[in-house]
């Protein structure tokens, strides 16, 4: 909340930062009340001690359901705060009202180390409720895909352009993860989040170039984009590499 602020003088972005804070409150609540939940069930915390827990009260289903609702609570929560469908209407407000290097820590950093604790929680503890779990990534990642791609469309701000592409991306992980094969959802988030961080890496050094640049008119709508190949021809180059990784296309 503190780096969308950083722009105090503006009420847009002070506005940004208080619904990050509000659903980002959301969401810790409904994994504390998930942790909460489990502890009062297994009357601990430990990953290894709730796995050691589940086996050797796998007999007992009245236990083993029991779990099943804090376990998607928590789900739910890292969902909300991964900013994907349906809790993604806030994030193209809140990158719009905050700085070009926020948006990046958002997109790359935040998101980046929010998908390794999602995945450890999810295939290091609650592996024995993937059934229950995996039908939650499955309808995420279609509406994602979905919001994502048609949301981007419309849009002619950049950095909202930004937080509807990264949705989608987010879309092709989150259907990863949801596979039945922990080595298969693993290799493949792991191997789509190299790319994906590689690409947003590419494409926002490229970017801050420009952003509140002297040297050329500041960039802050699609349409800043028009005849930068003409001045800046590698640079455009690179921006269009990366674009063309955003949707799939080789290479």
């Amino acid at each position: 909340c503190i780096l969308i602020a950083t722009n105090y003088s503006s009420s847009f972005s002070l506005e940004s930062a208080i619904k990050y804070f509000i659903v980002s409150s959301l969401a810790s609540g409904f994994i504390i009340y998930g942790i909460f939940w489990i502890y009062a069930i297994t009357k601990g915390t430990s990953f290894i001690g709730f796995k050691t827990f589940c086996l050797y009260n796998s007999n007992n289903t009245n236990l083993i359901i029991s779990l099943k609702l804090p376990i998607l609570l928590m789900v739910l929560g890292f969902l909300i705060k991964l900013g994907s469908f349906p809790f993604s209407i806030w994030t193209p407000d809140v990158y719009e009202g905050s700085p070009v290097f926020v948006v990046f820590y958002f997109i790359v950093g935040l998101k980046t180390v929010f998908i390794f604790i999602f995945t450890r929680i999810l295939f290091f503890v609650f592996s024995e409720f993937h059934f229950y779990w995996h039908w939650f990534l499955i309808v995420a990642a279609a509406g994602s895909f979905l919001f994502g791609s048609f949301g981007a469309y419309s849009q002619k701000n950049l950095k909202r352009f930004f937080a509807y592409t990264s949705l989608n991306q987010l879309g092709f992980i989150l259907l990863g993860l949801s596979s039945y094969s922990f080595e298969l959802a693993v290799s493949s988030t792991l191997f789509f989040l190299v790319t994906y961080v590689i690409n947003n890496i590419m494409f926002f050094s490229i970017f801050l170039c420009f952003y509140n640049s002297n040297s050329y008119r500041p960039i802050t709508l699609l349409a800043d984009l028009k005849g930068l190949s003409y001045f800046y021809p590698w640079q455009a180059i690179g921006l269009t590499i990366a674009l063309f990784s955003f949707i799939g296309l080789p290479p």
